[in-house]
């Protein structure tokens, strides 16, 4: 299942002029949120990965509380996906349009498999 999460500024903002929308940049902005289960239990130890066009991945784990951070994301269409043992994985796409040191939580369930 596929979701499109708008990943809007509402602080610092650097624009990188020229990028495509659909090209993923490295860069200054940071995506954060939390993972839970259906019944809103926090997850830990959800893998959080965004490849990049280069190859490369930007990627972080849950901790005790469903939380996750990862930096150095700039303008552009991620398919990010979250994976975990004993839980089925998902994408999500995120569209960043521009980058951000405090951006809106992204909040995203996952389902025993």
């Amino acid at each position: 299942m596929k979701r499109i999460i708008p990943a809007i500024a509402l602080a610092a903002v650097v624009v990188f002029g020229g990028a495509p929308a659909s090209a993923q940049t490295r860069g200054l902005g940071v995506l954060n949120g939390t993972i839970t289960t259906e019944t809103g239990e926090p997850v830990a130890g959800v893998v959080v990965k965004l490849p990049m066009a280069d190859g490369s991945a930007v990627e972080a784990k849950t901790d005790d509380s469903g939380r996750w951070v990862v930096s150095g994301i700039g303008k552009g269409e991620f398919h990010m996906s979250i994976t975990k043992d004993g839980y089925a994985a998902k994408v999500v796409k995120v569209v960043v349009e521009r980058e951000s040191m405090r951006p809106e939580p992204i909040k995203l369930t996952i389902k025993k498999a």
